[in-house]
């Protein structure tokens, strides 16, 4: 196993010194926030800390939540870009919110998830809400995924971190920032990272994996390169205004995906936000902020790695090839005014989202994602309010969409008999949620929510005619929102050195949009043994979550947590059988013994699965055996702003794999992808 801290490559340095990057790591920081939000219900909501960020590898941000939250499962499509599935669900059915705006992939088999765009050295905290039970960000019914970047502090500071591992990965990161006069406070910040594809519990690179077909070159070649870059500047005054100023950009090359059947030889995604905050006098208004933003990823795919770019087609370098683009921009006003013990919050957001994917396979072109726009229009209010042993609150949310395509569609028209192109979707969203003390040691809590959302532009316009009896995929134009409304209810609590927290829920869907084959209408085109469409079904989600800790002695702590759900369809689409809902993992947990002390400490942890036999057969899932991997990691302040790190995931070198989600994507590979064997880090951090 190779564990070394090579040289980096040229552009990697360029961008870190053109940048004056880096990384917060290594020391707890108090920073301000940009804009206040109203704060969650304690019951309602996890999240990861800065710290617990800080004590992993930080490599992918998708796994990384994963390993902390036990209600978040891994989708593994290579070394890096974890997507996330939040209690079973994906996609659009959760928001994923960055530094409060919303993010979307461009890529068509979801290669560059929101969460890969971020650095994980500078997040400060990543909210967690399950459920449809939050109408500021959108009123998704699977809940929402918010990532915050960390702003820039009160005090001049400079960071140097250094991080080297098995499969030769290489990270460097870099930050500098403080107050610069007349009310500015900057924040500068960079990293990049490279490695090899890492070797699975049996020794072999999942690059060899039998079937990927992956060039001879490439199979032991660079796996990722990805640079990243922040600037963050916040202006104040002593009378309460703020204006906050943000840029990013995330930058990745020649990224490998085994689960799919291309890779990605470039993947660009730039961030642009502007906040401002004042202080107001009215009757209903106590504060107001302005959120502006505009995000864009461009995405670039093909098949040039593997053996099937070697044929007829050699001379161009592939045999197919997506290059993909979206940009999504919005923005949002919000009030805020407390009288009493009561808090209202008040708010309006517009925006747009736009999807473009073009598609070559062999000499077959497809206007993949044909040129699709969505605009929406929402409002919203939510009042919380604090009496006595009760906190309660209450929130709705009114949105309207406008869904198009600008190319030609005609191909999925014909295979479902519709015409429909442009579509006006509205939906109605909103909650109560509340807890109460029942004594000085417990607290009872729980809620109701519905939260609904529009057809993305793959799920109602995709176009990929494959040339001759290949799989088709069409999207389906008549597909109607997406509706859920969850019932949750739990507890938490104290008992002497224990804490615990426990809840349950059921969700239920109308619409729910799953993919499945597609019977073409008469005269349609397309293959009429082979065509994938999506459709609106019934369905439902029951599960539970549960969280203990105990302080052992001094210094000793011991944490456990656990989370599953089962999923069931209650209509099935056209042609399937199986009653199962795809997608959804098996039990899940972690169980920790820390140990800390005046700048030491150190974790051993097991992270485990149940088996999963509860598989959707008709989307190709397979039941999967269970799983326990030990994972040890320790930090020590060397003194003089040096502080060393190092750990073992998998310690015992296990071989074992994550559930099956997403094998229906038309580019998959149709392999489950084993995840890391043992693997080996340690990091060097310096502060000024």
């Amino acid at each position: 196993m190779h564990f070394s801290f090579r040289s980096l490559h040229a552009p990697g340095v360029a961008m870190l010194l053109g940048s004056a990057s880096a990384s917060l790591l290594g020391q707890e920081i108090l920073l301000d926030r940009y804009y206040v939000n109203a704060p969650p219900l304690a019951s309602d909501a996890t999240g990861v800390t800065s710290n617990a960020v800080r004590s992993h590898l930080p490599v992918d941000v998708g796994a990384l939540v994963a390993r902390e939250v036990a209600a978040v499962s891994p989708v593994r499509r290579g070394g890096v870009a974890s997507d996330v599935l939040l209690r079973g669900l994906g996609r659009d059915n959760v928001t994923v919110a960055l530094d409060g705006a919303p993010a979307h992939a461009a890529c068509p088999g979801r290669m560059d998830p929101p969460v890969f765009h971020v650095s994980s050295p500078l997040i400060e905290h990543i909210a967690i809400g399950a459920g449809p039970f939050d109408v500021r960000r959108g009123g998704a019914p699977g809940g929402v995924i918010a990532v915050e970047s960390a702003a820039p502090p009160a005090e001049r500071f400079a960071t140097l971190g250094l991080l080297g591992g098995s499969a030769d990965l290489r990270n460097v990161d870099a930050a500098v920032g403080g107050p610069v006069g007349g009310g500015w406070r900057l924040l500068a910040a960079g990293s990049y990272q490279e490695g090899l594809s890492y070797r699975d519990g049996t020794g072999h690179r999942i690059s060899e994996t039998p079937g990927l077909n992956y060039r001879p070159e490439w199979r032991d070649a660079t796996a990722f390169a990805i640079g990243h870059a922040e600037v963050h500047a916040r202006w104040a005054d002593a009378t309460g205004h703020e204006l906050g100023l943000r840029a990013a950009i995330n930058d990745g090359v020649d990224v490998l995906y085994p689960a799919l059947m291309m890779d990605a030889q470039r993947d660009r995604a730039t961030r642009l936000g502007a906040t401002w905050a004042a202080p107001v006098q009215l009757p209903w208004a106590d504060h107001w902020r302005l959120q502006l933003y505009h995000h864009r990823v461009e995405h670039d795919m093909s098949d040039a790695f593997r053996q099937s770019s070697l044929g007829m087609f050699a001379a161009r370098g592939w045999m197919m090839r997506t290059i993909a683009a979206t940009t999504n921009y919005g923005a949002q006003l919000e009030t805020d005014v407390r009288r009493g013990d009561t808090t209202l919050t008040t708010g309006a957001q517009a925006g747009a989202r736009h999807w473009v994917a073009d598609n070559v396979i062999g000499a077959s072109a497809n206007a993949m994602i044909p040129d699709v726009t969505i605009r929406n229009v929402a409002a919203y209010t939510q009042a919380e309010r604090a009496t006595g042993p009760w906190r309660l609150r209450a929130g709705l949310r009114a949105e309207a969409w406008r869904s198009a395509a600008s190319r030609d569609v005609s191909f999925a028209q014909r295979a479902h008999g519709t015409d429909r192109n442009r579509q006006t979707d509205a939906a109605l969203m909103g909650h109560v949620f509340g807890e109460r003390v029942l004594t000085p040691a417990v607290t009872l809590f729980g809620g109701v929510g519905h939260g609904a959302r529009v057809p993305d532009p793959q799920e109602r316009y995709t176009v990929v005619n494959r040339p001759g009896t290949g799989t088709d995929w069409v999207g389906n134009p008549t597909l109607d929102p997406v509706r859920g409304t969850e019932l949750t209810a739990g507890a938490r609590g104290t008992a002497g050195r224990v804490s615990w927290n426990a809840r349950a829920f059921h969700l239920r869907f109308d619409d729910y949009i799953v993919l499945g084959r597609l019977t073409p209408a008469p005269g349609s085109t397309a293959n009429p043994a082979r065509t994938e469409s999506y459709f609106g079904i019934g369905a439902e989600l029951t599960g539970a979550e549960a969280k203990i800790q105990v302080g052992l002695a001094p210094g000793w702590t011991a944490a456990f947590d656990a989370a599953g759900q089962r999923g069931r369809k209650r209509s099935l689409a056209p042609n399937d059988t199986d009653r199962d809902l795809p997608d959804i993992p098996p039990w899940r947990g972690r169980a920790a013994l820390r140990w800390e002390s005046a700048g030491t400490w150190a974790q051993f942890e097991t992270q485990w699965s149940a088996r999963q036999n509860r598989v959707d057969t008709d989307a190709g899932e397979r039941p999967l055996g269970g799983h326990a991997a030990l994972n040890l990691r320790a930090e020590h302040a060397l003194g003089h702003g040096l502080t060393l790190s190092a750990g073992v995931e998998n310690l015992l070198d296990r071989a074992y794999a994550v559930h099956n989600a997403y094998t229906r994507d038309p580019f998959a590979a149709g392999l489950l992808i084993s995840e890391p064997g043992r693997y080996l880090y340690a990091q060097l951090r310096w502060r000024l």
